[in-house]
């Protein structure tokens, strides 16, 4: 039996050898049976450019070489890679023709643009041919797969997913006008676009503000125009959502939303007394003020949201105004730089005056810095009243002057004196009042509240004494009488009297006084119920009086015996002049830095 299988395995061996060998010859057979096919190419891709997170049911590769020899032989498929490494789906794919093959694709959602490296490829047994021939564009560059070169057909996608990076500007004036603004980020989608255009809404809590005009101008970039009504929140002021949006082909939308989002920027409205006085519908319309008392301002908003801040606030105020007073014995002091750049002010006005328009606007900054400055424009007309247009300083003369004995606080007794009237007291230098009638009365009226201010200014001053060998002269140096402000009467403090006096001492033979003064009138309003600052004496107008008279002792000189005065000059000089901001650099207020001294030889 061995011996038989034995010469049958010598028989069979060159048939198992051709059986083995078969194999091997096949595909030598089909390349010498069919000529091998081409190397494919591909030259277009349609359509040309993809949008990621769609579906293209019927893309056309148009090229060559697409069929091969047979079925039996080779077998086609379509491949496409991504640059970021992500998939696409490709299902349907058919090879139409020898220069056309058709596939569905479904590209992945992605935010950021990339493109897709698309190769044709088949297998003829064990040989894998790819694309000859492309445009490799953002592809990876022409290489080899050990049978030839490969060279991928670049497809731009654009990306799905959108992104806000800013919004130009990012705060946005209630003014009820059309405002530009420009959207900067990635991934718009244009008109022509698959699923364009890019939609864009704007939503905020007051429904104030409307979007229109909205313009892809490139992946990059989108213009619109916003209208915020004037009636927008301004207290607190609110911040919009805008939203950029895409669609997709399974419709989930691909949404972005600016960060941080844009401010309204409310019309400025301002407040007095914590009612609104500007705008459309004030509380108060036309507010009336009195001058003196402190005019305090408020504004909203006062604050922003959003990290945007105030910056750059402005008033107007027009009229004479000041920030702050203060009168003392060393003399009346003004602050007349007002605050005009913070959202809040304080200021009075010093004289009666209709229709001061007092205005406000601001800047805002942004958490980048950036400042934007139109605000539009908040106003408020006051009207400024004083006391009365009726008030004056009225004079009474008593018209005469006279020898009066005062008593001397500290001898006890009395000694005489030349005054202007007939009063009767200590002597000036002595505590304790005068009674009796003063040379001149200074009577103010027209005010039916608040109380009058008296400040009286020595224009000259002297007096002169004779005697048996010659005569000297004491002389003041103008400045402020007696003391700030002017003792009036303590029963009728609308009441300013003087009678200036001079002693007469027993070795002249004569005394003179020679006397120019003039009487400031102020007013002072009664406090501001609320406000938080005081009211202030304001200038309402003054009156220039003299007193001139001399008088001579009777011999023998030395016993004191005086004859009447002759009074020689006495009264008002000119008439009551009501006070102006022109008069000085005051405004009006008497100027002077302390009381009055003499000067004698």
């Amino acid at each position: 039996m061995r011996k038989i299988l034995g010469n049958f395995g010598t028989i069979a061996r060159p048939f198992l050898r051709a059986i083995i060998l078969l194999p091997l010859f096949i595909p030598a057979m089909c390349h010498a049976q069919w000529s091998c096919p081409t190397w494919p190419t591909i030259s277009s891709v349609t359509p040309s450019t993809w949008v990621a997170g769609q579906t293209y049911k019927q893309v056309v590769i148009t090229g060559s070489g697409f069929k091969g020899p047979t079925k039996s032989c080779n077998e086609f498929f379509f491949r496409v890679t991504l640059t970021n490494g992500g998939n696409v789906t490709l299902s349907d794919v058919s090879t139409v023709s020898d220069s056309k093959m058709t596939a569905t694709v479904t590209v992945p959602s992605s935010d950021t643009a990339q493109t897709a490296c698309v190769t044709v490829e088949y297998q003829w047994w064990d040989v894998i041919r790819k694309t000859a021939s492309g445009n490799s564009g953002a592809c990876p560059p022409p290489y080899s797969n050990g049978n030839g070169t490969v060279v991928p057909f670049a497809v731009p996608i654009l990306c799905s997913i959108p992104s806000v990076t800013s919004v130009t500007p990012d705060g946005w004036w209630a003014t009820g006008q059309p405002q530009d603004i420009t959207i900067a980020g990635s991934c718009f989608l244009g008109s022509s676009d698959r699923g364009g255009p890019t939609k864009v809404a704007v939503t905020d809590a007051a429904g104030a503000v409307k979007l229109s005009n909205i313009n892809v101008v490139s992946a990059t970039q989108i213009t619109a125009s916003v209208n915020v009504s004037k009636k927008a929140p301004a207290d607190p002021a609110e911040a919009a959502t805008l939203t950029v949006t895409n669609p997709t082909s399974d419709g989930t939308p691909q949404s972005a939303t600016a960060n941080p989002a844009p401010v309204v920027l409310p019309v400025p409205v301002i407040k007095w007394k914590n009612k609104t006085i500007s705008g459309d519908n004030p509380q108060i319309k036309n507010p009336k003020v009195v001058v003196g008392q402190p005019v305090e301002l408020t504004t909203i908003p006062a604050s922003l949201p959003g990290g945007f801040t105030i910056s750059n606030s402005t008033w107007v105020v027009p009229g004479n105004d000041i920030k702050s007073y203060n009168g003392d014995d060393s003399g009346i002091t003004i602050d007349d730089n007002v605050d005009l750049q913070d959202v809040a002010t304080t200021f009075y006005w010093l004289y009666p005056e209709p229709d001061l328009s007092v205005t406000y606007n601001y800047c805002a900054t942004d958490p980048n810095g950036n400042q934007i400055c139109t605000s539009p424009q908040a106003k408020a007309a006051f009207t400024a009243k004083g006391p009365d247009s009726s008030n004056a300083l009225a004079t009474w003369d008593s018209d005469e002057a006279t020898i009066e004995h005062l008593t001397n606080c500290t001898t006890n007794g009395t000694a005489p004196y030349m005054g202007y009237g007939d009063l009767s007291g200590p002597i000036p230098d002595c505590p304790g009042l005068q009674s009796g009638t003063p040379g001149i009365k200074l009577t103010a009226s027209g005010a039916s509240e608040g109380r009058y201010v008296f400040v009286q200014l020595i224009d000259s001053d002297s007096r002169t004494y004779t005697s048996p060998t010659g005569s000297y002269t004491c002389t003041r140096i103008p400045n402020l009488d007696k003391q700030f402000p002017y003792p009036p009467y303590k029963d009728a403090p609308n009441i300013a009297p003087d009678g200036p006096e001079i002693p007469l001492p027993p070795e002249y033979l004569s005394g003179q006084r020679d006397f120019l003064a003039t009487m400031y009138l102020l007013w002072q309003p009664d406090q501001l119920r609320g406000a938080t600052q005081p009211s202030i004496p304001v200038p309402i107008g003054h009156q220039q009086w003299r007193f001139k008279a001399t008088t001579d002792q009777k011999p023998p000189i030395g016993k004191e015996k005086w004859e009447k005065p002759t009074l020689m000059e006495h009264g008002v000089t000119d008439g009551y002049v009501p006070s102006q901001a022109t008069d000085n650099q005051l405004y009006g207020y008497p100027v002077f830095n302390a009381p009055s001294i003499e000067v004698c030889p």
